[in-house]
């Protein structure tokens, strides 16, 4: 098995911060499509979070009157796991879809209050750094599949997509 389309992972604590995500792997930057985006909210999380793109942004609200966080129609409590390409929220259908896997990004943009707490993770395609620290990672693999009997033997390479293009 080899890396046939590297990408970038990156997992960080969330912060008032702008991720550039241009793919500088050609002479001419590209925007870059994003595989994976998920958030970990700390058991003590209680605060106010946006997180942009160029074209749209999902608002994370907490309600201290019934202790969660209130999102796109949808409600949390701290600790939980918010998949952004999914709109799952602890592995449940939500809604707060920010990410579509055929569409390409420029930039992430966060912002919150003193109240928020977590990480995120993150995987972009390319294999250059984006502005955060992140390591290498697949974006999709090739794989050769061998078969063998005492009558015939074949072997075959199949490319293998990590993150489905489409939903």
């Amino acid at each position: 098995m080899t890396v046939d389309t590297k990408a970038r992972v990156a997992t960080n604590k969330i912060s008032n911060s702008s991720l550039n995500l241009t793919n500088n792997d050609s002479t001419v930057n590209t925007t870059r499509q994003i595989g994976h985006f998920a958030l970990e909210f700390d058991e003590y999380s209680k605060g106010y979070l946006e997180i942009a793109t160029e074209d749209d942004n999902v608002e994370f609200n907490y309600d201290n009157d019934d202790n969660k966080y209130v999102v796109e129609g949808c409600d949390f409590k701290p600790p939980a796991r918010v998949d952004l390409v999914s709109g799952e929220i602890n592995g449940t259908d939500c809604d707060p879809e920010l990410i579509y896997l055929n569409e390409s990004y420029d930039e992430l943009n966060f912002s919150k209050n003193s109240g928020v707490s977590g990480s995120y993770e993150l995987v972009v395609k390319g294999g250059n750094s984006i502005s955060v620290d992140n390591h290498d990672g697949a974006w999709d693999v090739l794989v050769d599949i061998t078969y063998e009997s005492s009558h015939i033997s074949y072997t075959r390479s199949v490319q293998i997509p990590i993150y489905e293009r489409e939903r």
